[in-house]
């Protein structure tokens, strides 16, 4: 008698390449196949991952939840960043998504929890095929050997076996330095914007006889932008925790006891530093520099992938740097009472 055992699995995986082929045509969009498998698996989701009755779209709670589920941790991201800066990532990867009520909002407050679309998961979970296969791809075979993910094109349940041959070998070198050019861009976004509202915030005299103007502490009418921009450009400088060499490396093997408490003085200074913070005590580098005092004056970075205002290279501002004036210099003890003392340089 024959031995089959060992053909089996040989005959199963043949079997299984014939079925699902390559999943990327030449323009690295993913084939109609794979669209529908993310397809049914963004259904599956928002449906046995805390679904809502009202909204069929995924929140960033059900993403940390599945991807839980297929052997990954992504809380850092989809738990512990607020829920602008997610909406911004989303924006700037052209993740078609809604904003749902929180789970505690009485009905009057504004919509701000990102939830993906159906086609803004498929947007998603391509680029993050793309970008990290050798961390991404175990979850799609995970999420088709656990689940019965069904094909949205037959009512079918698509086959347990997802073999790695149909998807690429090892990041895609334009998806990474689309990467990096975004995270430089969102980063001299922030550092513009901080200036211009330097260079901008409201004055009114100060008391009589001082020759000085008061400055408000933040004329900004824009609340979040500084914000959402800082979260965004920490994600995309370290996008699924990668290391110097660009190779994506796994959340999980990153500890928080790994990293030292923060300065309350931090939370206080500078609001923009606080979705940085939030960010960077989990994606402490290993390059971090150590001469931050005496290369803290330098307008650009010597390394292209590290912040100037830096201390960890994910966008976490130093506190230590010598802060912009906000107030005029103060008047010489010569100069006459009458004359006012020039504003202070933007």
């Amino acid at each position: 008698m024959a031995d089959t055992t060992s053909t089996t699995p040989d005959a199963a995986t043949k079997e299984a390449q014939q079925f699902w082929g390559y999943l990327f045509r030449p323009d690295k969009c993913g084939t109609d196949l794979l669209n529908r498998l993310l397809e049914g698996i963004a259904i599956y989701v928002a449906a046995h991952f805390g679904p809502t009755e009202d909204c069929a779209d995924i929140t960033p709670t059900q993403l940390a939840g599945f991807y839980k589920a297929v052997g990954g941790d992504y809380d850092v991201l989809f738990i512990d960043t607020p829920a602008p800066s997610v909406a911004f990532i989303y924006k700037s990867l052209g993740c078609l998504h809604s904003l749902q009520p929180g789970p505690d909002s009485d009905g009057y407050s504004i919509p701000t929890v990102p939830a993906l679309k159906r086609k803004g998961f498929i947007t998603w979970q391509t680029i993050q095929l793309l970008l990290g296969p050798d961390e991404h791809v175990p979850f799609l075979q995970g999420a088709v050997e656990h689940f019965d993910i069904v094909d949205p094109g037959t009512g079918k349940v698509f086959p347990k076996l997802l073999p790695k041959e149909s998807f690429p070998e090892k990041p895609d070198e334009d998806m990474l330095r689309w990467y990096e050019s975004v995270s430089n861009r969102l980063r001299e976004e922030c550092e513009a914007e901080e200036q211009q509202q330097q260079r901008t915030r409201a004055r009114r005299p100060g008391p009589p006889g001082t020759g000085a103007d008061i400055f408000d502490s933040d004329a900004s009418n824009d609340e979040h932008s500084a914000d959402e921009r800082t979260g965004a450009a920490a994600y995309f400088r370290n996008p699924l925790y990668r290391d110097r060499g660009g190779r994506p490396t796994i959340i999980r093997r990153f500890s928080r006891a790994d990293y030292k408490a923060r300065s309350p003085r931090e939370f206080v200074q500078d609001r923009g530093r606080l979705v940085a913070d939030t960010i960077s005590r989990h994606l402490r580098t290993p390059w971090s520099r150590s001469d931050k005092h005496e290369k803290r004056r330098k307008s650009l970075s010597d390394r292209p992938s590290t912040s100037p205002y830096s201390e960890d290279g994910v966008g976490d501002y130093d506190d230590d740097a010598e802060p912009t004036p906000t107030g005029p210099p103060p008047r010489p003890s010569n100069a006459p009472k009458s004359s006012r003392s020039a504003s202070p340089s933007p």
